[in-house]
């Protein structure tokens, strides 16, 4: 009896051996997600840096998946407590369709300063759901320097 515990434990142990050896190669959740830009438009990490240059301070930001509203990529994150997310697109139906999206979104859920701007097929969204900056002295200089872009 004694012996047929002890190969039962075996056996066992030796599947759970072998079933975490079988996952060596797969990605872990705290890999960064390739990002696949888009050619002759702003992308996303130059506009961060761009803001990050300028005094802005940008943080938190990175990849969002699934990646939303149809686009490229997208990293989202804080300037200054306000939320801001730079979306690259391929097609200009998708972007205008993102935006369009956005606004009735804002407006179903009361959204009182928000921002969306484009710049070749790179999208700005930002939003003030705090109420952090009501005179816009974080809003007016990040939609500054996306444009310059």
């Amino acid at each position: 009896m004694k012996r047929n515990v002890q190969l039962l434990y075996s056996i066992f142990l030796g599947c759970c051996v072998w079933a975490g050896c079988g996952k060596r190669g797969a990605p872990t959740r705290s890999e960064p997600v390739p990002i696949a830009h888009v050619h002759d438009t702003p992308q996303t990490d130059g506009v961060i840096e761009a803001w990050r240059d300028a005094g802005l301070a940008p943080e938190g930001f990175s990849a969002i998946q699934p990646i939303p509203y149809g686009a490229a990529t997208c990293m989202r994150g804080t300037v200054q407590g306000v939320e801001a997310q730079v979306c690259e697109f391929s097609k200009d139906s998708a972007l205008d369709e993102a935006v369009k999206s956005l606004r009735k979104e804002w407006s179903q859920n009361a959204v009182r300063t928000g921002l969306t701007m484009r710049n070749k097929h790179t999208l700005l969204i930002a939003v003030d759901r705090a109420h952090r900056d009501p005179a816009g002295r974080v809003m007016v200089p990040l939609a500054a320097t996306f444009s310059k872009q």
